[in-house]
Parts: structure tokens; sequence; C-alpha cells
């Protein structure tokens, strides 16, 4: 029997929130939304015509409350989805609290997702399923510094306390020295460099603690835009590479994960696979599944709704699509000379669908690309 409930999507001003609404609203359900926006005065997602009702909050730390006052709304549970990792994070720390109100993604316990977000012990369990994982040190001063092998790249420990702009790849001691003075972070995940070929991604849904997991494909990123693990990218079948979908499984059954997820590798040059991170949120990638012909954010609310996910799901085709960031895309490649204009007008030609546009909701792609073309204006004035 199948409960008529409420969702709540929980995210920031970002195409990843924007996708799951959009996932949401294929499927017929408007959600609620809670946007953390900062100090934007406009955000373009909250222009989606898909969403039911929505709560502007200025940062992550507010979410809480707004999931507290709106439980009194509430006549029954509602099915919440994560869109960032600082959302992931607060629900996971205050599960034992929210879950008398709402379906929560999450793990077996209260705060262990937020213990394994933590790269280095999300190594360590890497390691124990079978992951080959780039070696790393933990660093949070110049004392720590001895040993490492260069290159190395860095990361904040907890990507929710970090910016991307702490991911910097360092050829030398003074290199890392000048990341440790200037970044966000108190403490970084050092790894040794390895020299990739391609990184992919498997984006899924864990229901009941793992025991079923649905992972439709691979993403593999032809122009990723620097700074983030997006870009232009082919989301393929999984038939067409060997991929570690059994490790996967392993290391979700481990935590006891339940909801969307993605997690990342990168594979070198030889064609070894070496494990990266598991994003336990909704990835910014995935309407990239939701385009291929598998809608995950909606089985998940049908799911926790006692619908039919089953059926849902045997009614579903794969289909391989080229997904792009199309702002991103052009700002990081056309607008910096990369590729030419031509080049970019026969990939957007090419592709099946994007992060921003869709001509179903159209209004947060103009909204954007309004915003795109006024900070432009704006530094060109400066």
């Amino acid at each position: 029997m199948s409960i008529q409930r409420e969702i709540i999507v929980v995210g920031g001003n970002h195409h990843n929130t924007l996708g799951v609404i959009r996932g949401l609203g294929f499927g017929g359900v408007k959600p609620i939304v809670i946007l953390h926006i900062g100090d934007e005065n406009d955000p373009y997602v909250a222009h989606s015509c898909f969403i039911k009702e929505i709560k502007l909050v200025s940062s992550v730390d507010n979410v809480l409350q707004a999931l507290r006052d709106y439980s009194k709304k509430l006549d029954d549970k509602a099915v919440v989805i994560a869109c960032s990792d600082g959302t992931s994070s607060l629900l996971d720390m205050h599960s034992d609290e929210l879950s008398k109100h709402y379906i929560l993604p999450g793990a077996s316990k209260q705060g262990l997702l937020t213990t394994i977000m933590d790269k280095e012990k999300m190594a360590e369990l890497g390691r124990s399923v079978g992951f080959n994982v780039p070696k790393s040190w933990v660093v949070e001063s110049e004392k720590d510094i001895d040993g490492i092998e260069y290159p190395c790249i860095t990361k904040p420990i907890l990507s929710k306390d970090g910016h991307k702009s702490d991911i910097k790849v360092c050829q030398n001691k003074n290199e890392l020295l000048e990341v440790l003075e200037d970044g966000s972070c108190y403490r970084y995940q050092v790894q040794k460099f390895v020299k990739k070929d391609f990184e992919y991604q498997l984006i899924g849904l864990s229901l009941n603690k793992g025991q079923e997991i649905i992972i439709p494909g691979f993403s593999r990123c032809i122009r990723p835009c620097p700074g983030t693990n997006t870009g232009f990218l082919r989301y393929q079948s999984l038939n067409t590479m060997e991929l570690p979908l059994d490790k996967c499984k392993d290391f979700i059954t481990q935590i006891g994960y339940s909801g969307l997820f993605s997690i990342e590798f990168l594979r070198d040059k030889v064609g070894t696979d070496y494990f990266l991170e598991m994003n336990f949120r909704n990835d910014g990638n995935s309407i990239c599944v939701t385009k291929a012909g598998y809608n995950l954010p909606y089985l998940w609310y049908a799911y926790n709704t006692g619908f039919d996910y089953k059926a849902i799901l045997n009614k579903c085709n794969f289909k391989e699509v080229l997904v792009m960031p199309e702002l991103d895309d052009f700002n990081s490649f056309v607008r910096k000379r990369k590729i030419s204009i031509w080049k970019w007008i026969k990939d957007v030609s090419a592709t099946d669908a994007f992060m921003e546009f869709d001509s179903k909701d159209p209004m947060p792609f103009w909204i954007a690309l309004k915003q795109y073309i006024g900070r432009g204006i704006r530094k060109v004035i400066k």
C-alpha cells in the first residue's frame, strides 16, 4: 500500500539540487525545497516550475531549524534528499531526532557518515574492501610534511569544511607550504599524485542499508571543468568497461548506507583503478542518470512511499547520453580560449542533456544566464 508523503530536497543553489527537483518533477512529484544560498539575492534554482514550496536559508547551519519547523506541519513522515556534503553531515549528526519526522538518507547509526566522510577513514575502509587507494598523509602544518612524496595532491580531510580551491597539485615542498598557508582548511589529506588516463563515477541508489543497490551505468568525463568533478561527460552502460561493482557494494553494506550516492575513481595509464571517495548524497552529475532512463531521485521517493518501485525499475530502458554543464563549460574553455567557439557549438549540438537548460523547465537556465552575463559586464566595468 502506498502512502502519499511530502518530499523535501535540501541543497545549495547549484545544478545538483536542480537536477533532483527536475527528476522528481518528471516523475510527477513536486518537492518542498530548502535552499541554503549564502548571500545570493536571487537563486536561479528557486525558479524551477517543479517546486511546490521553497524555504531560503542563509547557510547549512540553518537547515536544522527549518526541518524542525516544518516537522510541525507534517501529517506523516516526509522523505528527504540531500544535495550537499554539509547537508548530508547535518542529517547524519541529528538523525536520531530528525528520523522521528523524516525518512532520511544515512547510515546504520547517528554520526557514522560524518566519521566516514573523513578522507583518511574513508581510504582505510576502501582498502579493507580491496580498493587500490593512493598513498596519503594527514597534514595540519609544516611539521607534518616530512616524508611526503612529490608530486602530490591536497584535499580537505572533510569536503564539507573545505572548498574546491583547496584541491591542488603540488610539485614540491614549497608549493605544498603555499597551500597550507593560503588554504581554507586546517587539516588536509595529501595524496601521492597518480597520473590518470581518465576519471569515472558510479552514481547510484542504495536501499535498505545496501541490501539492494542500483547502479545503472558510469559517467566518464570528456572535458573536466577545472576545480570540479563535473564537465562535459558521457554516461555509458556498465557492460562497456570492467568496473569494481562488487567492492562498491561491500563498501556500502559495511556502512549500512541508504540513499543516493556516487563513488569516484581514477584509472591510471596502465589500467589500474584507484578509489578516490564516496559522496553520501545526490551527485552533481546525476542528471545524466535521469536522462539515460533511470530516475534515481524518483525511485528513492517511490521506495519510501510504498509504490511498486520494482515495476518502475523494470520499465527503465538505458540510453547512453552526452551531458554538458553548459555555462561552466563555456566559461572554462571558450571564454579562456582553450577550445574554439565552433568546436563548442559542435559539442552542444551533439549533447543529449544539459545541467542548467531543460525545455520542460527553462526558467532556471535563463535566470542563470542573465546572472552570468551580468557578472561579466560588472568585471568589464571594474
